[in-house]
């Protein structure tokens, strides 16, 4: 992400994927991944493969039949919701908004009905001083 930051997202691509060669099933690196391809490359094909992949891990990461509340201002909750955030958002620029009407409720649900639950779209890095 540092490589982001200091402008170079084809480096950093490059570096989550070999992360991602190691360990495939991470649910922070498909997040970023999905947020540089829809956001520095413009390919909403590509991020929703990898937010929806993100998405599905964190699904199998929660019961089903789980009632409780999963915090989005959680850093550890955050790639989740960034996950679902983007993957709405991917869906909706490929004209399937439809699709994305489950993940809203489940987004909601989690989150508690708190509205915008992670704080609403990925953005980008702070790329700071």
């Amino acid at each position: 992400m540092e490589l982001w930051k200091a402008g170079d997202p084809e480096g950093a691509r490059d570096a989550l994927r070999y992360a991602l060669a190691a360990c495939r099933d991470n649910l922070w690196i498909h997040t970023a991944l999905g947020r540089i391809a829809l956001e520095e490359f413009r390919d909403p094909t590509l991020a929703r493969g990898h937010f929806g992949y993100a998405v599905d891990l964190g699904r199998r990461a929660v019961p089903p039949q789980f009632a409780g509340v999963l915090p989005a201002d959680r850093p550890n909750n955050r790639p989740f919701y960034e996950a679902l955030d983007g993957l709405i958002r991917s869906l909706e620029i490929l004209g399937q908004a439809g699709e994305s009407e489950s993940l809203r409720t489940l987004k909601d649900r989690l989150s508690g009905g708190r509205p915008g639950g992670a704080g609403g779209a990925p953005r980008r890095p702070d790329p700071g001083p």
